[in-house]
Parts: structure tokens; C-alpha cells; sequence
């Protein structure tokens, strides 16, 4: 079962997706998040969404099969750290606290913000521009900006452990070199620097995390038609891995 939502919103679809019949317990549930919204500990969650796996939103690019993505992992960036989208929902402690930052630092080649929503593609080519991706919760904490910035070679810039934990499907094995997870609460607290955290990264560092967002771009983005490793067979190629283990465990039957 797939919800195009956070997996929030399927609570009204009781007996299939929510707190599901017995039938429908072993069937696999993706939908943009998993466990981290809601008031109940993850063990008691699980049970009303049996098999939950977040994915990601789909990003803005949406290449032909065999054509590389619109940046190189060399490409000169112009702008340090940046962010794309408003200042007036999401967490806002974050994104005000962020808005401030770039403004003190009066200077777009080290912070270059993009006031809107994010959805014209002119705000988007920004982050191909920008070294950082800087990535607050929305809505949920679970953000389409964060497969944009990951699908441009923006180095994301986290706030939060539900937006580091989503899709492990898709970046659990390599993120730990290709983002940045800074502490929530000390960033709001005005014990985090932006500049000092991100303009201290070694180049050594730096060009390792460019490497390794640029070899795994291609599983943030779905293609317009069959290309291998993008998130399309990601995804599916997961579910048929643990569809796979659940039946050799007997859940299947």
C-alpha cells in the first residue's frame, strides 16, 4: 500500500493501511514518512502500521535514462550554505533562527536565501549553485527540498533526527557522507554557527561528500522512463528484498 502523504494521514483508512486486518497485517506500507510524528513510542506505532518504510518525494529532476545529472561533482559553487523556502510555517525556531543567520552574515556567497515556497525552477537551480543545502522541517519533517538539494549535489544541512532517519531504503548505508546533522536545540540556542560549522569542513571532507552525493544522486530522482538505479528501482528492488525476508520467516503465509 503506498500514500502519496506522510503516513499520518492514513489514519481514516482503517483495516487496510491503518491498524489493519489480519489479511493486510504482512503487506508492505510506504508513504513519505514513518514513526517519527506521532504520540505513541515506535513498538505501539508499528503495530498500527505494520511494515511502514518511508520514501522519499520525488525531486524536481527527472532525467532520461544514461543522462547525468545537471551538475558535476567538481562544478564551482557560488554560495556556501543556502536555503530554499519560507519563513512563516515548519519549524520556525529553525527557519527564523536561519533567516537571521544569513542575514547577518550580509553576504550571498556565504548564505544565499530564497524566500517562497520553493517551486519555481529558478529557486531550484540555486541549490545547484550552493555548497549547503540547508534543510529545517516543513510541514512534517520530512521535506521534498530534501531530494532536490540531494539530487542537485547540494550537501543537505539537517535539523532534526525524523528528517535524518527517513528513507533508509535509499541513503542508510551512505549518508553519513553526504550530510551535515546539526543539534536542534543548540542550534536555536544560538550555540551553532552556521559558518563556523560549515566554512571549517576539511577539503578533504568536503570532496568526499561531494563524491558521494554525486554516485548516489540518480536514487533521488525518478526517471521519465526504465533507468536502472534510480529511485523507481530502489524502491522496488527493496521491497522485493523484504518482501523475500518476511517469507523466509513465515510472515508471508
Amino acid at each position: 500500500f503506498a500514500l502519496g502523504k506522510g503516513h499520518y494521514v492514513g489514519k481514516p483508512c482503517k483495516g487496510w493501511f491503518w491498524d489493519p486486518l489480519p489479511a493486510f497485517s504482512s503487506t508492505i506500507r510506504i508513504a513519505y514518512s514513518h514513526f517519527g510524528k506521532t504520540k505513541d513510542p515506535p513498538e505501539k506505532a508499528s503495530l498500527k502500521h505494520p511494515h511502514l518504510f518511508s520514501v522519499p518525494y520525488p525531486s524536481s529532476i527527472h532525467l532520461e535514462p544514461g543522462v547525468p545529472p545537471p551538475h558535476g561533482r567538481h562544478r564551482d559553487r557560488k554560495h556556501l550554505m543556502g536555503f530554499v523556502g519560507s519563513y512563516d510555517h515548519g519549524d520556525l525556531p529553525v527557519r527564523r533562527k536561519i533567516r537571521d543567520a544569513c542575514l547577518a552574515y550580509n553576504s550571498s556567497e556565504v548564505c544565499h536565501p530564497v524566500a517562497g515556497r520553493g517551486t519555481k525552477a529558478e529557486d531550484l537551480l540555486v541549490k545547484s549553485d550552493t555548497t549547503f543545502c540547508l534543510e529545517p522541517g516543513g510541514d512534517s519533517p520530512w521535506r521534498k527540498s530534501l531530494s532536490d538539494s540531494i539530487a542537485f549535489g547540494c550537501i543537505p544541512v539537517l535539523f532534526s533526527n525524523d528528517t535524518d532517519n527517513v528513507a533508509p531504503w535509499f541513503w542508510g548505508d551512505w549518508k553519513a557522507a553526504g550530510r551535515v546533522l546539526v543539534d536542534r536545540d543548540d542550534f536555536v540556542a544560538g550555540r551553532v554557527d552556521l559558518l563556523e560549522l560549515l566554512g571549517s569542513v576539511p577539503p578533504g571532507l568536503l570532496r568526499l561528500m561531494r563524491e558521494t552525493l554525486a554516485g548516489h544522486a540518480r536514487r533521488y530522482q525518478y526517471s521519465l522512463r526504465d533507468d536502472p538505479g534510480d529511485a523507481v528501482h530502489v524502491l522496488l528492488a527493496a521491497m522485493r528484498d523484504h518482501s523475500r525476508s518476511m517469507d523466509r520467516r513465515g510472515l508471508c503465509r
